[in-house]
């Protein structure tokens, strides 16, 4: 894991709404005008992210909600998503 990534602390670009329920959410970039369908796992990491949760706060919230999916592959797939969405400017380091 990169060092940065385990004490980050995220935003949320201002250009970005997260809308939807359940299984239909959506993260739109305004400013890209691209429109991502995530799934509920990706909507609770980001939204744990936006505000300002650190990894292993995302991790523990991903344990409570799956709690029949082993923590390191839960933090495994938070730890690529992150990397994802800082990668397409969805979120920021804060």
């Amino acid at each position: 894991m990169s060092a940065w990534l385990a004490d980050a602390r995220f935003a949320a670009s201002p250009d970005v709404l997260l809308s939807g329920e359940g299984a239909e959410r959506f993260v739109t970039d305004l400013a890209s005008g691209a429109v991502y369908q995530i799934n509920e796992s990706a909507s609770l990491v980001f939204e744990r992210a936006r505000s300002g949760a650190s990894l292993a706060g995302i991790e523990d919230a991903l344990c409570a909600a799956y709690p029949d999916v082993p923590r390191d592959e839960l933090a495994r797939d938070a730890r690529d998503l992150l990397g994802e969405l800082v990668g397409r400017g969805i979120l920021k380091p804060a």
